[in-house]
């Protein structure tokens, strides 16, 4: 790849996983939820928090609006802030 492309797509990588932060926490839910495709799946960790059960048991949320109903539900009522160190894209 040219060295200047590829300077140009890294940066434009870079200002997407902001753009995504910032939508999530300042809950800007279209602009959030305009960042996925139409066919987007999420699969979410709960990790510690699965009370007990075993986190396969969690369906991935399939689709852009199922996505955006799932997490807006989810985080409207709470304060996040989300950081996105040293971003590697390859």
């Amino acid at each position: 790849m040219d060295p200047l492309q590829y300077l140009v797509e890294h940066r434009a990588l870079e200002r997407l996983k902001a753009r995504y932060f910032w939508c999530l926490d300042t809950k800007d839910w279209s602009g959030w939820i305009g960042l996925f495709t139409e066919d987007a799946t999420l699969t979410v960790d709960t990790g510690p928090c699965t009370l007990g059960r075993d986190p396969k048991h969690n369906p991935p949320v399939v689709g852009r609006k199922a996505i955006g109903e799932f997490v807006q539900n989810g985080l409207d009522p709470v304060q996040t802030v989300h950081h996105g160190h040293n971003p590697i894209f390859e």
